[in-house]
């Protein structure tokens, strides 16, 4: 009797321990649930060519679009140089304007100079082209800020990043605008 205890504790050590399940119905719906085998449906040879047609039409149509994307990029590139050669070509008046006060540096006229001793230590300064106001040619020049286009030098990707970001600045931006310095309402 000792002996058959013992293999039967063994038997029980060797195989692992199933979770007991209630009686009743529930536990009897489970059983036969775990016990059919389920079918596992195999494609056909028509229809894997159909699914591998369609993956690379996909990949495919993708590809369009990127190339789509990058000729677009090379016509605005050409653009962009034709542009930038009639700009070279045309004289213009640059200088360095404080961003805060929009005070002109006049960097012409101290050409020698070192630049610590013109520009102020930590302010913040705007690359600007003077232009005269076509209305008034009495009036002084106004300083009118350089943009670059950089849409030319970004990738399609970057464009969307940067699409992105320009709809949070202007989501950002306030709604009012504020009255010029010095100015009353």
């Amino acid at each position: 009797m000792l002996l058959k205890k013992r293999k039967e504790r063994e038997r029980k050590k060797r195989r692992p321990r199933q979770p007991k399940t209630r009686k009743g119905a529930k536990g009897k719906g489970k059983k036969q649930e775990e016990e059919e085998p389920t079918e596992v449906v195999e494609d056909t040879p028509e229809q894997k060519l159909e699914k591998e047609k369609k993956e690379l039409r996909d990949k495919v149509d993708a590809l369009k679009a990127k190339i789509e994307q990058y000729q677009s990029k090379v016509k605005l590139c050409q653009e962009d140089k034709v542009f930038q050669d009639a700009e070279e070509q045309r004289h213009k008046i640059t200088d360095l304007v404080e961003k805060t006060s929009s005070e002109r540096k006049y960097l012409k006229a101290g050409g020698q100079e070192y630049a610590n001793t013109v520009l102020g230590e930590r302010r913040a300064y705007v690359f600007v082209e003077m232009k005269k106001n076509p209305e008034d040619e009495a009036a002084e020049e106004e300083p009118k800020m350089i943009k670059i286009n950089g849409a030319a030098c970004r990738t399609p990707a970057e464009d969307i990043i940067w699409e992105e970001q320009q709809r949070e600045l202007e989501a950002n931006a306030p709604k009012g605008k504020a009255p010029a310095k010095g100015k009353k309402k």
